[in-house]
């Protein structure tokens, strides 16, 4: 049986691989405040929700080569605004 809700990590598993060192801690990464749930029929147009927030998140990289913390952060925010209402549970504005 297939899940009816995905994982939806804000701050993304990328930050965990080398080239992104030292930015976040895999603790961080998948911190529970950082986790929230996208139901798998979550979508604006054809397009799946958590499908639009992981290619934000590939476009957002491939114009930040070497991002800080904070630029990360704000991102992630952004994201949260514009989709929190997809979340389960719904995000609060400025929860994270």
């Amino acid at each position: 049986m297939r899940s009816k809700i995905q994982v939806h990590h804000a701050l993304p598993q990328r930050l965990l691989e080398k080239q992104h060192a030292g930015l976040f801690s895999a603790q961080e990464v998948n911190d529970l405040k950082y986790l929230s749930g996208i139901p798998n029929d979550a979508r604006i147009g054809k397009d799946r929700v958590h499908k639009l927030i992981t290619q934000s998140w590939k476009k957002w990289f491939r114009s930040n080569l070497n991002p800080t913390r904070e630029q990360v952060l704000e991102h992630m925010r952004e994201l949260d605004q514009e989709y929190r209402r997809f979340f389960v549970p719904p995000l609060k504005k400025g929860a994270r």
